[in-house]
């Protein structure tokens, strides 16, 4: 019984921990994007229209919801 319990416990806390690797965030995409973005450009003379930092575009976008 006491092996059941303990393998139970264990398949919770990988399945958990497993979940929390799975998280992305909002600004992890966005700044993905960001630099996807400016490698495109790397070794040409164009310049890119530079995005703006995460927290600069949430500003921006909340200010605009107002």
């Amino acid at each position: 019984m006491r092996f059941r319990t303990t393998a139970s416990f264990l398949w919770l806390a990988c399945v958990a921990l497993l979940q929390a690797c799975a998280y992305i965030s909002n600004a992890s995409v966005y700044e993905g994007i960001r630099g996807a973005d400016k490698t495109k450009t790397t070794g040409t003379t164009q310049t890119p229209a530079a995005l703006p930092s995460y927290d600069r575009y949430e500003k921006e976008r909340d200010a605009l919801k107002k």
